[in-house]
């Protein structure tokens, strides 16, 4: 849990990396209200909770994750990693269980949710802090922090399970369109998911 004292000076130390609240709290000001409320134990407002379910739909995460990660900022990145792994997986698993169902609307919104989380391991990996809602940060990650050779693929995979994750709020692709982009972007799911695994070794 993040300590008073790094919400007092708006610091949290990550080992190598270091992160200032202050970026959070000029950036995303109501979010840094809620990071300090949770931190304190204080209660959160029903505008708090608006905030946590707008966090929640922009990342394709549950509000207990949300939660779980704005909880957690000051630690390590690496030391998470096994948990974004995990959130993968769990997301994965969930958006393939909602396509079998013909669920295309949370079949879209689980799988981003599985991007986010995937592309958050690889940042955990190499020890980048990553805030998951914000796509500017997952687009900054791939061009900052990752060989060029995979930027291409990394792009796209952002790109095309995004495209499922507007498919929630607005039903806009046919059966057809979505179970060809559900294909590509298993497909490059597979792929970033080697280029991973060859970072571990």
């Amino acid at each position: 849990m993040i300590s008073t004292y790094a919400i007092d000076y708006g610091i949290m130390n990550f080992g190598v990396v270091m992160i200032a609240l202050s970026e959070i709290r000029d950036e995303w000001p109501e979010i840094y209200g809620i990071i300090k409320k949770l931190a304190t134990g204080e209660e959160l407002s029903k505008q708090d909770e608006l905030w946590l379910s707008e966090l929640a739909g922009v990342s394709g995460w549950d509000r207990e994750d949300v939660i779980d990660d704005l909880m957690n900022l000051n630690i390590d990145p690496s030391r998470r990693a096994e948990r974004y792994l995990s959130l993968f997986r769990k997301y994965y698993s969930e958006a393939l269980d909602f396509a079998k169902q013909r669920n295309t609307t949370q079949a879209g919104e689980k799988i981003w949710g599985a991007v986010t989380s995937l592309i958050k391991y690889y940042a955990a990996i190499k020890n980048v802090p990553m805030m998951h809602w914000s796509r500017s940060r997952l687009e900054r990650f791939i061009t900052n922090q990752l060989p060029k050779n995979q930027r291409k693929l990394f792009r796209r995979l952002l790109d095309k399970a995004h495209v499922l994750h507007e498919h929630f709020y607005e039903r806009h692709l046919d059966d057809e369109t979505f179970r060809e982009r559900w294909r590509e972007l298993l497909d490059l799911i597979k792929r970033a998911k080697k280029i991973i695994e060859k970072a571990l070794k």
